[in-house]
């Protein structure tokens, strides 16, 4: 199963700004992969009995699970395989829920507990091919490491499996946006870890250009400069998830990667260097054999410019973005053929051996 796309979310969910024609929209332009990201703290809030219950948004006034399955839903009908997935953080977070509270031992088998009912409620959707089950553990160096490897992983795992035995997207507690190296020298999980023992599980990291951790960014300095085309540092950054992956035999992906403009002086969106990196950076995957899902589709107005979304805010399309993408997630040539020779040739080709 080869997974390339983008990811969609969070805020589109929060406020409802998709359409079903953005999905459809987006399989015509060749993007075959949607990672759809909530974050935890729009999609529950307590109960006031020591449960969750589901939260409805203030901004589109839906409750978030029924825009939430909507949007897969759809992705799913568009003919796009979906992982859906959860985040701690962003905007409308219940300061009840958000990073500093959720590494609470009360929280973690309502955390797995929830994670059963979302496969349960999404097992008949027939596009989802994985379940992403926490964005980025370790953001901006907060949380347990220690309670994510030994406690919230396992009981949130086994309350899937107890639904479904469908691939699980599993990242390790790596410091600040999820960044493969760790925080410097290669230190991280990927350095030093061993797999978990369950099968069917796909590990995962993020990488934005300008990530500053290691002391080594893939600009020409951490004043964010133009990409020079020199994918040293690119692979710096790859080289413990490459030797991970090759090692243990076991699938990777990198369910971020973009160009974060924030701080940056505000780059023009047709900045060469961008594209430069982001055909180095595809590339480097498709050498690795890592599946991958670009940061993001969209963001909302108000929200600020974090990354180079494909999207416009008027849903048209950022062509040389989306082109380049859409080269290195092909519809694979047997769906395509399929697609063209009518099922009385399929089934007549397929007699004849």
């Amino acid at each position: 199963m080869t997974l390339r796309g983008v990811n969609i979310g969070p805020w589109d969910i929060f406020q409802n700004t998709l359409t079903q024609q953005d999905f459809l929209n987006l399989k015509a332009l060749g993007i075959e992969y949607v990672k759809i990201n909530c974050h935890l703290g729009n999609l529950v809030q307590d109960d006031g009995q020591g449960g969750w219950t589901w939260k409805t948004s203030y901004k589109s006034g839906e409750s978030v699970i029924d825009t939430w399955t909507r949007y897969i839903q759809w992705a799913s009908d568009a003919g796009l395989k979906v992982t859906p997935d959860i985040s701690l953080y962003g905007e409308g977070i219940s300061p009840w829920l958000n990073q500093s509270t959720f590494w609470d031992p009360a929280v973690y088998p309502l955390f797995a507990s929830l994670w059963a009912t979302l496969a349960e409620t999404f097992k008949s959707i027939r596009n989802i091919v994985s379940f992403h089950i926490l964005h980025v553990p370790g953001h901006a160096g907060t949380g347990n490491a220690q309670d994510w490897h030994q406690i919230i992983t396992p009981t949130t795992i086994e309350a899937i499996r107890g639904v479904t035995n469908k691939r699980i997207s599993w990242m390790p507690w790596l410091f600040g946006w999820g960044d493969v190296d760790g925080v410097k020298n290669h230190t991280g999980w990927y350095a030093t870890g061993q797999p978990l023992p369950y099968p069917n599980i796909e590990y995962g990291f993020n990488h934005y250009a300008n990530v500053i951790s290691s002391g080594l960014t893939d600009l020409v300095s951490s004043r964010c400069e133009p990409y020079d085309g020199d994918i040293t540092p690119l692979l710096w950054h790859l080289q413990p998830a490459i030797d991970f992956k090759n090692k243990f035999k076991v699938p990777m992906g990198c369910w971020e990667f973009g160009l974060r403009i924030d701080g940056c002086g505000g780059w023009p969106l047709q900045e060469p260097s961008r594209l430069l990196w982001i055909k180095d950076m595809l590339n480097l995957f498709q050498q690795n054999g890592f599946d991958w899902a670009y940061w993001n589709l969209a963001i909302p107005q108000g929200y600020g410019g974090t990354d180079w979304s494909i999207m416009n805010y008027d849903h048209t399309f950022r062509t040389e973005l989306v082109n380049l993408l859409s080269e290195y997630a092909p519809t694979p040539i047997s769906q395509q053929l399929k697609a063209l020779i009518p099922l009385g040739v399929i089934a007549y080709l397929m007699r004849r051996g």
